[in-house]
């Protein structure tokens, strides 16, 4: 078989876009070796065979490179700027067999790869073999190119995993491909589905070796993972599996019941700065287990608690419910007593007591949560009681930067009573004393070599926003290692652009003239003159948006349903296009829809009872009182009283696990005897002896911590608009670097979604977005003139239009909640000579630019009657062992009811679910905001108001329109509604668009 053909098989079966944003593993696993066989039509026992033959006869012995053929192929390959697949993917396959082969023998060593390779080329001549040898650092360039065309094409057809795991250069690469087969993830899927770690979860290095350390101590491993876990060299690999594992986790019917049916709380920390900063903490558990929950095992609860009627609730669109109501909870004491609740499934429930909490920052995200154990060179916030203070700040000075600052708690600040809160803290030294047990959160475990980022905006693996790009550190031994940013590309490859040395082991990428903003780079981290690792990064902008493997946006469109009147879906469809004469919306681009005057109503535009509505108890603070019989508490006191395990047997005297349980706090733990004795010998072998009775500081240097900056509201949408379309994750990672909470990225989405900025997708029955796009880039012109650009929108774009529409004013307006109002003042009777003007402008995709002509009017004009809204939703059976909510739209709050009577309800039996029951005893599944509106008819209660006056259009703060009902609003004006105590406040509404939103909804 001719080379030429052999590759093309072998991309077809790597390269055919099943790997989109996953790992791609060049490893010639079954599936692959018997789609191959199909392929190439011949058994699957010869596929090797085939590949060996095929590799070993475009090799050159005759002078020259061994690889030349192959290297001609490449530099072809690169004149044509990388357009069709690599034609050295078979090569590089038929290293990662070799390497796969050393499997067999367990034996990882270069040169028995070498051996293997040779059999599997059949080259048994020494000459041919010692200049396949010679020529091994050619291979390297193979590898990197690959890397770089999946990086190229924004990991549309997989993420690169090839990297050097070990010492040995020119092998390693091939080794990274074949060490962890299909095989062995499913197992480590298994392990993270057991410890209850979700696909939206994001572990650190350290959290995800204290999982595998433990999960090895199991019977659950295979024999090979365990063997290469106790290869120090080969635990990074392990690692970096594991976590590359977390997003391609689900159900799995593998479950170990014992381990899933237990979780923990987690504490997050919001924290807001400005003129007056506050900490604020919440205790969350995963939104799986939003509902209702009752006490199964507490201690000493007395004082801590003034009810006992609790529920876990997310706040719409966010990943975490948060226990509540915090009015009944006591901070302090919520800190210091352990106790147990059970969730709506059965699942139990831990709230930990420990007397030194550190906190991180995830990837993405302005918010703390609880880890068990700090990291090297991350940003932790540590919480600690008032008793340990000396103990932890003595720690502190040793092993973390300078700049870290105390807050002492009983202040406006937010820290509870008897607790201290650590800021800006960076563990940067590693520990070489021994240290009291509760001290062990603070010591980062040791690992092989790794680049670390802190800070910028990520907009997906390794691909970081121009104007808001991390700093850079690398460790390796515990130590600081040097960092050299590297360009990579067609041309001026592995050129050095900028590097660490001379900085304390800090490259801060911001400060570094890059040359060229939508780029590829590489940093490589140094022990002296040896590579220890390496990682490609990605800089971008909107001006040049993300490459999809299947060249369709997964578009969010409104169609228009065509029974008896016309009315929009409110919910949307995810679809890849949209079809040519099917009328929909998207953003402000009405497509194949006619436009349509009609007649107004004469509606009264009057204000009955607005002023009657509460605008509820928002309160989020927790009470404040004595604590009581607390004093012994494991967190006072600093230690456990542990009840081990008994012996009854042989096996168990033999045993390296034991199980402990506190007789206190009812903490469950496993010591590693034999582990941590051999652990503790080697500790105190190298350990520093003391010098006038103080420890010598590790000579590492010091990371000055970097002051946070400022966060543009600008840069994170211009990152929404690269992206272009995703899953609410997606959405949710970016919008997480700007808001303050977590739980804030819904509320930051409706408004995007307002400005007719980005489409959604929703769940009729919760509300939840399944799906988000970019709306199309589009000129909106109001019926006054006043015009702006909504959807898509990059700086050259931008700049493309203004330029175009020199002849009229340009302005552009700041957004409280909202990127800026880019806007002109056109004339709205002349649109065939603005159409004119901006009829050569493209987007960075090559679409034209849309013109919209008074959207607002047109979307309200198919708005959705509240009967249409009814009438499309589906049934519900109410069970009787469920919780109900009755929702009281006077007071704007829900109250715990039996369902009998109309009116609005929710129940969280089975995740957040909001209905209506009407006067037959029908429970119609509808969201939330169209589930007040109808508690609200039932009350024959308004909810909004219209003022022909000054055109505003106001609404009551918590029960705002359906979705494209506030749109339509927002489209008037362009602008988002502003607060005015308990209501919200449109500007500028049309009276047609006011009277139709009124008539719809509570005519």
């Amino acid at each position: 078989m001719d080379y030429e053909s052999l590759n093309n098989a072998v991309n077809h079966c790597f390269f055919d876009k099943r790997y989109e944003d996953k790992p791609v593993y060049l490893d010639l696993d079954e599936p692959v070796k018997e789609e191959l066989a199909t392929i190439l039509c011949c058994q699957v026992e010869e596929v090797e065979v085939i590949i060996g033959k095929t590799i070993s006869e475009s090799l050159v012995f005759n002078g020259g490179n061994v690889y030349s053929y192959h290297k001609d192929r490449l530099t072809s390959w690169k004149k044509s700027r990388r357009k069709n697949f690599p034609p050295f993917t078979c090569l590089l396959l038929s290293f990662s067999l070799a390497a796969e082969k050393m499997r067999h023998d367990g034996e990882h060593s270069s040169n028995n790869y070498y051996n293997r390779l040779f059999q599997l080329l059949r080259i048994g001549c020494d000459f041919r073999q010692n200049i396949i040898r010679d020529h091994c650092r050619d291979t390297l360039l193979f590898w990197q190119e690959l890397n770089n065309w999946l990086v190229d094409n924004e990991y549309s057809y997989g993420i690169p995993t090839a990297k050097q795991v070990n010492s040995w250069r020119y092998v390693s690469y091939a080794i990274s491909q074949s060490l962890i087969r299909d095989c062995e993830r499913s197992h480590l899927r298994k392990m993270l589905d057991n410890y209850g770690i979700k696909s939206d979860d994001q572990l650190s290095s350290e959290e995800a070796y204290l999982y595998i350390d433990q999960w090895m101590s199991s019977s659950a491993p295979t024999d090979w993972l365990r063997r290469l876990w106790n290869e120090p060299d080969l635990q990074e690999r392990i690692i970096s599996a594991t976590i590359a594992e977390i997003p391609n986790l689900g159900v799995s019917r593998h479950r170990n019941r014992a381990v899933e049916r237990q979780r923990n709380l987690i504490w997050v920390i919001s924290r807001r700065k400005g003129l007056k900063p506050k900490v604020k903490f919440f205790l969350t558990a995963p939104v799986q287990f939003e509902g209702p929950v009752t006490f199964k095992e507490a201690h000493r609860l007395k004082g801590i608690f003034s009810s006992t009627d609790f529920s876990l609730e997310a706040p719409l669109g966010s990943q975490l419910a948060l226990l509540g109501p915090q009015k009944s909870m006591n901070l302090a004491g919520l800190l210091i007593v352990p106790f147990k609740l059970t969730a709506h499934d059965g699942t139990t429930l831990v709230n930990r007591s420990r007397p030194i909490v550190p906190f991180a920052r995830p990837v993405g995200g302005n918010e703390f949560r609880e880890v068990s154990r700090v990291s090297f060179l991350k940003e932790h916030l540590v919480l600690c009681h008032e008793r340990w203070v000396c103990q932890v700040e003595a720690h502190l000075e040793k092993y973390a930067a300078e700049g870290f600052v105390k807050k002492v708690g009983g202040t406006k600040y937010g820290v509870p009573d008897g607790w201290v809160l650590f800021e800006n803290v960076y563990i940067v030294n590693e520990s070489v004393e021994k240290v009291h047990d509760s001290l062990q959160t603070l010591m980062p475990l040791s690992s092989t070599a790794r680049i670390e980022f802190e800070g910028g905006l990520q907009l997906q693996h390794n691909t970081w926003h121009a104007d808001y790009l991390p700093n850079v550190t690398a460790m390796y031994k515990g130590n600081l290692a040097s960092v050299e940013l590297q360009r990579q590309g067609v041309k001026k490859s592995g050129r050095i652009i900028a590097s660490s040395q001379g900085n304390v082991g800090k490259l801060v990428l911001s400060d570094v003239e890059l040359g060229a903003v939508n780029g590829h780079f590489s940093l490589v981290a140094k022990s002296g003159k040896s590579i220890i690792s390496e990682c490609a990064v990605s800089v971008r902008t909107a001006d040049q948006p993300r490459i999809r493997a299947t060249n369709k946006e997964q578009l969010v469109v409104y169609p228009l349903v065509s029974e008896g009147v016309g009315h929009w879906d409110m919910n949307g469809i995810v679809g890849h296009d949209v079809r040519a004469k099917s009328p929909c919306l998207r953003g402000m681009v009405l497509t194949n829809v006619a436009r349509v005057e009609p007649l107004r109503q004469g509606l009264k535009f009057c204000a009955k009872q607005f002023d009657e509505v509460s605008s509820g108890d928002s309160s989020h603070e927790y009470f404040k009182g004595p604590l009581n019989g607390v004093d012994d508490s494991c967190v006072m006191r600093g230690y456990h009283v542990w009840t081990v395990q008994p012996v009854t047997c042989l096996e168990d005297f033999n045993r390296d696990i034991t199980k402990m349980k506190c007789n206190d706090c009812g903490l469950v733990a496993h010591s590693h005897l034999k582990d941590r004795k051999r652990a503790r010998r080697k500790l105190w072998a190298g350990a520093p002896k003391p010098v006038n009775g103080q420890v010598v500081k590790p000579k590492n240097g010091l990371v000055v911590h970097s002051p946070d900056r400022a966060l543009e509201i600008n840069t994170v949408f211009d990152a929404l608009c690269y992206l272009g379309s995703g899953t609410w994750a997606s959405f949710e990672k970016i919008a997480s670097h700007w808001v303050q909470d977590p739980w804030d990225c819904m509320q930051f989405a409706n408004n995007l979604f307002d400005l007719g900025h980005i489409d959604l997708a929703r769940d009729p029955a919760t509300g939840k977005v399944t799906g988000w796009s970019m709306a199309p880039a589009t000129i909106v012109i109001t019926e006054s003139g006043f015009s702006y650009l909504a959807g898509f929108r990059s700086k050259k774009l931008v700049a493309d239009i203004k330029n175009a529409l020199g002849e009229y004013k340009f302005n552009r307006q700041e957004q409280k909640s909202g990127p800026d109002l880019v806007c002109w003042k056109l004339d709205a009777s002349n649109l065939g000579h603005i159409e004119s003007l901006l009829s050569g402008i493209k987007t960075p995709m090559n679409k034209a630019l849309k013109i919209s002509f008074d959207p607002a009017s047109q979307i309200a004009n198919y708005f959705p009657s509240w009967e249409k809204s009814i009438e499309q939703a589906t049934s519900l059976s109410a069970g009787s062992e469920e919780i109900f909510e009755r929702f009281e739209p006077r007071t704007n709050l829900w109250y715990k009811s039996e369902v009998q009577q109309p009116g609005a309800y929710r129940t969280g039996f089975r995740g957040r679910t909001y209905f209506y029951r009407d006067v037959s005893g029908v429970n119609r599944v509808v969201g939330l905001e169209m589930v007040k509106v109808l508690a609200a008819r039932e009350e024959r209660l308004r909810l909004c108001r219209f003022m022909p006056d000054n055109g505003e259009f106001q609404g009551q703060l918590g029960c705002q329109p359906p979705a494209l009902f506030r749109r339509a609003l927002v489209a008037c004006s362009g602008r988002l509604p502003s607060i005015e105590g308990p209501r919200l406040v449109y500007a500028n509404v049309s009276p047609f668009v006011a009277e139709q939103v009124i008539s719809k909804l509570y005519e």
